[in-house]
């Protein structure tokens, strides 16, 4: 009697084991189609911020990401078996003694945002492409980003990466806890002026940087009128030795706006 007993309370706690299993196998594909749906979803919301204004007034989103439509009753299905395989691969690794910190880093890769993603929408690889720009409207076209790469001049790729992280920026700004629609951002850049000096590229950036409520700040020796003219206050900087002393001084020249500024460099 007494080993049937015990025979019959191992066999409820292996089933309770084996409830609890499922219910936190059941939570973590409930989670995990969550943060897939919200890949999804930000990616959709970088895209339809990537909308610039072009040179004859027309409007395009510089970037595209064709992601298909999904049945999210299939899709959740998709997530369940890559977890379920997922974690037979994970427990015969253990049982065979596999290294741990290997096998971590395989449950993580796993449950990657990037793998989710592709599980949910049952695509091995999702295409981006980039709006090229050019002066003459009939040879701008859609390009995929490896093209982007090798093709674009110097100016057209600015631009696709400028966009990408302007969106970014509005995209995260967006899901802050206290974020408001009067809030700003700022990007500094260092001397993007280079590769960009054409007004059928400028006006986008430009553009699209007032629309998403993102601050440019820009250091670049370029003086050109149809630059300059685009920021509100322009600041030029100037380096000045000190009287009697070897230490030089960054500082502006004729700009009232500035009531003060230095800039200390510590040698260690």
């Amino acid at each position: 009697d007494n080993n049937i007993s015990n025979v019959d309370k191992s066999i409820n706690r292996i089933k309770s084991d084996l409830e609890d299993f499922e219910r936190s196998k059941e939570d973590l594909v409930r989670q995990c189609v969550l943060q897939a749906k919200r890949v999804r979803d930000g990616l959709n919301d970088i895209v339809n911020a990537s909308k610039i204004k072009l040179i004859d007034n027309s409007y395009k989103h510089i970037l595209k990401i064709d992601l298909p439509e999904i049945d999210e009753i299939i899709s959740k299905g998709y997530i369940a078996d890559e977890i379920t395989k997922a974690t037979e691969e994970l427990a015969t690794g253990i049982t065979n003694g596999e290294n741990l910190a290997k096998l971590r880093i395989q449950a993580r890769n796993k449950v990657s945002s990037c793998n989710l993603l592709r599980k949910f929408l049952h695509e091995s690889n999702i295409p981006v492409e980039a709006y090229k720009i050019d002066v003459n409207p009939k040879n701008s076209s859609y390009r995929n980003w490896k093209d982007t790469q090798i093709q674009n001049s110097g100016a057209e790729k600015f631009l696709a990466y400028f966009a990408i992280i302007v969106s970014i920026i509005n995209y995260n700004r967006s899901k802050a806890g206290s974020f408001n629609k009067d809030q700003r951002s700022v990007l500094i850049l260092d001397n993007p002026f280079g590769p960009i000096s054409s007004a059928h590229v400028l006006q986008p950036m430009f553009d699209m940087a007032e629309r998403l409520k993102v601050q440019l700040i820009c250091f670049s020796n370029i003086t050109k009128a149809d630059i300059t003219s685009r920021f509100k206050v322009v600041i030029k900087a100037v380096v000045k030795q000190m009287a009697a002393s070897n230490t030089e001084l960054l500082t502006h020249d004729g700009n009232e706006l500035i009531e003060h500024g230095y800039y200390k460099r510590e040698l260690f």
